[in-house]
């Protein structure tokens, strides 16, 4: 099941033209399973269903808990103000990129797969990469 042992490092990663590519085996995904890209401003992310389920679980229960309205509203926006797009893995362990995804972030030939704990970040070249580690350590 994806995301049991994510990926650790930094993986370059061909796709074809209909946006596919290959995950890495250490990914332990499997065939038909779906898997969700949330994206972000600077960034998309590959996240199990599981996961996105534990997350929101978390989440939400903070939420109603807490009687925290403020965070209530954040969440309600990080979760359906976001463009989420479920796709599923393939036999020979590939999966696409919805072609909104490829031309929003101009994914062409090559992506750059990072592994963050309990999901996988997307990113188009070393430049965006290295843009997001300086906004990171900025923050």
């Amino acid at each position: 099941m994806f995301g049991e042992n994510i990926l650790s490092g930094i993986k370059n990663i061909k796709i074809d033209k209909e946006g596919n590519f290959k995950l890495p085996k250490e990914t332990f995904s499997e065939p038909n399973e779906r898997l969700y890209y949330l994206t972000l401003k600077n960034e998309i992310r590959i996240y199990s269903e599981s996961e996105l389920e534990r997350i929101s679980k978390i989440l939400f229960d903070y939420i109603k808990e807490n009687n925290d309205y403020k965070t209530f509203s954040r969440m309600r926006r990080l979760f359906f103000g976001l463009l989420l797009y479920e796709e599923t893995v393939k036999n020979n362990n590939k999966i696409v990129i919805p072609k909104k995804i490829r031309e929003k972030y101009k994914l062409n030939k090559n992506i750059i797969l990072v592994g963050s704990e309990n999901h996988i970040k997307i990113f188009n070249n070393e430049n965006s990469l290295n843009n997001y580690k300086l906004q990171k350590k900025h923050n």
